[in-house]
């Protein structure tokens, strides 16, 4: 009798997925996005928390539509690109004008953004991808929970 493991992980969407989540998709053949659960005001589909050198920690936001937050995840639908683009490019580029690698981050949101996504959960999806790439690092298959 032949036998196969798989390691399977389970995530929920993110603006920018946290290091740790790297170390669980290293170790993993599948990879599940929990798209299908409900909205988190709190959570990171929309925002991540950013570091900029010498200051306090603050919050990236990228605005999604007021009447779309009440649902599931894969239903939060954004602003339209050019709203927030700008905005979350000049708070990046302020955030990180110190720091070393601090271009890069401009480049890899507009680089994850550049295909104007109307979701959430896409945007997250291409931002992880996106770092992914950067980092050098190859994704184990991706596939969606609400699919």
């Amino acid at each position: 009798m032949n036998t196969s493991t798989r390691t399977v992980v389970i995530n929920q969407p993110s603006l920018f997925p946290w290091f740790g989540e790297f170390q669980k998709l290293q170790l993993s053949d599948v990879s599940i996005c929990l798209d299908h659960v409900a909205f988190q005001k709190a959570g990171f589909l929309c925002r991540a928390r950013i570091h900029p050198v010498g200051e306090l920690p603050r919050w990236l936001t990228v605005p999604s539509s007021a009447h779309t937050r009440s649902g599931a995840i894969n239903d939060v639908v954004l602003l339209p690109t050019e709203q927030w683009l700008p905005t979350v490019l000049r708070r990046l580029s302020h955030a990180y004008r110190r720091a070393t690698y601090g271009q890069h981050a401009l480049r890899l949101m507009v680089e994850a953004a550049s295909d104007h996504p109307t979701l959430a959960v896409d945007l997250a999806e291409r931002s992880l991808e996106v770092l992914a790439s950067y980092l050098g690092f190859t994704l184990p298959t991706r596939v969606r929970s609400s699919s």
